[in-house]
């Protein structure tokens, strides 16, 4: 799905790029200082229930009004199945942000806030180890 800007898709068959023959997706910026702002959304055309999922960046936008992210949904019963925010940048933050969403009454580990949840998580156990 596209918003109202043109996004390219090209080939790097000079190998100009960080490797030959890599497909890229390429959208312009301006440095637009107030709305309203272009904006573009990429959804696959395929869906998974399942799999490894590599997201390869060379660059995540920040600036105002910015807001890149990658995540994983149930798009047919959301919000009820949760979503996963793999990667989430918000405006001009140093650091990008990783979330789970999930509906209400569902809980994680009581003694890690819920704002501050880093490190490494034991699924097995559902403790944080770090």
């Amino acid at each position: 799905v596209l918003a109202n800007v043109p996004v390219e898709t090209s080939r790097d068959e000079e190998g100009g790029g960080d490797g030959d023959e890599e497909e890229f997706v390429y959208m312009s910026s301006s440095s637009t200082e107030s709305g309203p702002r272009d904006s573009v959304r990429l959804e696959g055309k395929n869906r998974y229930d399942r799999g490894l999922f590599v997201l390869d960046l060379r660059h995540i936008p920040t600036g105002a009004g910015v807001w890149p992210a990658f995540w994983l949904t149930d798009e047919d019963h959301w919000p009820d199945n949760g979503e996963i925010d793999v990667v989430e940048g918000v405006n001009r933050q140093s650091t990008v942000k990783t979330a789970l969403h999930t509906r209400e009454g569902c809980s994680m580990y009581a003694h890690v806030p819920d704002s501050v949840k880093t490190g490494t998580w034991d699924y097995a156990t559902g403790i944080p180890n770090t």
